[in-house]
């Protein structure tokens, strides 16, 4: 008697990947990528961005960062969220 193949299983509770994102902020740079992990591992990257700063001059060289690198930083940073309320 010829056995049937078993058909392969498939999780009933997977859940739908989600983005999450890492941000670094660096001298020159602030830095965010944002990628779906998925259930078995893989990670596919959604999206990167890139906006140049300063700091390793100011912290460096002065110690401290002048109020308008702050805000230069907070802005980029508020961007950032716009952007990753967009992929929700």
């Amino acid at each position: 008697m010829a056995q049937l193949a078993t058909p392969p299983s498939i999780p009933i509770h997977s859940t739908p990947p989600r983005p999450v994102a890492v941000i670094d902020i660096g001298a020159t740079s602030v830095r965010m990528a944002i990628a779906e992990i998925h259930a078995d591992g893989e990670v596919r990257t959604l999206d990167t961005l890139v906006q140049p700063v300063d700091l390793g001059r100011e912290a460096f060289d002065v110690r401290r960062f002048s109020r308008g690198t702050i805000e230069k930083v907070a802005g980029i940073l508020k961007k950032y969220q716009r952007v990753l309320q967009e992929y929700g």
